[in-house]
């Protein structure tokens, strides 16, 4: 596909389709790869419709276009997005360079169908809080994907057994995964939950699990005091409030005779 230099409106990381309403006309490149090839992909939108579209395989050295291209790159969960946007006549040079082949035409309301449809299917509860951290952290047994959206950003944490396994932030154009995404969870939010039975984390968004008490005690092999401890330490505690009296009582009377 030959497409003109746009205007680079950001980066992005997710699912391509999301940022479709990113730029009114202009196109993604889109980029990933999985352990058969590497893909580069183009969308092409106007108006909130994805109008043309290719995919190549870099490794295979192969293309498709059109609704071939389309229909692989809306399935794709996790690609690297970058935005541009053109002019009109920007826009137009795509139509006048490109032929009927790389054609889509995917009405905006199919890309967000597309997006939503899985979703849909899974939604347990949507809510609205005040403080989207303060929600996440009061999560008890529950396993699944925890989104928040806000005005200026949106968050999506991967729960597991109610601890944060992962995380990803999106703030003003900026991604934020992984451990530094939690320090931007503060917001009010609309949030949807998807209980899930396998929750599956990227690398780039992990984030480390808390110890519990059990598991700190399991991991640093410490053994919890027997009875026979216990009562020594007791003992001791009793012989020091003793000590501390006669330390006390012999304060005073030194403090009588200075009078």
């Amino acid at each position: 596909m030959i497409l003109p230099k746009g205007e680079f409106i950001g980066i992005y990381r997710g699912k391509p389709l999301e940022y479709v309403d990113r730029v009114s006309k202009g196109y993604l490149k889109i980029s990933w790869k999985d352990s058969n090839d590497i893909y580069l992909g183009y969308l092409v939108v106007e108006n909130g419709r994805v109008v043309m579209g290719e995919l190549e395989f870099i490794r295979s050295k192969k293309s498709v276009k059109g609704k071939d291209a389309f229909e692989i790159i809306s399935n794709i969960d996790y690609a690297v997005i970058e935005v541009y946007s053109v002019d009109p006549r920007g826009l137009q040079s795509i139509y006048s360079m490109n032929d009927e082949s790389y054609r889509v035409e995917v009405e905006k309301e199919e890309v967000e169908e597309e997006v939503k449809k899985e979703e849909k299917e899974e939604i347990e509860k949507v809510i609205e809080t005040r403080n989207f951290e303060d929600f996440i952290l009061n999560i008890k047994d529950f396993s699944g994907i925890v989104k928040g959206m806000g005005e200026d950003r949106t968050a999506t944490i991967y729960v597991k057994d109610g601890k944060i396994v992962g995380a990803k932030v999106s703030l003003n154009g900026e991604e934020f995964g992984g451990a530094s995404a939690l320090y931007y969870l503060d917001f009010p939010a609309k949030v949807v939950m998807k209980e899930l039975n396998d929750v599956n984390v990227d690398e780039n968004i992990k984030v480390e699990l808390t110890l519990d008490k059990s598991e700190i005690i399991k991991k640093y092999d410490i053994k919890p005091p027997d009875e026979e401890e216990i009562r020594e330490f007791l003992s001791a505690l009793e012989e020091l409030k003793v000590e501390e009296g006669r330390f006390f009582d012999k304060f005073k009377k030194i403090f009588k005779k200075k009078k």
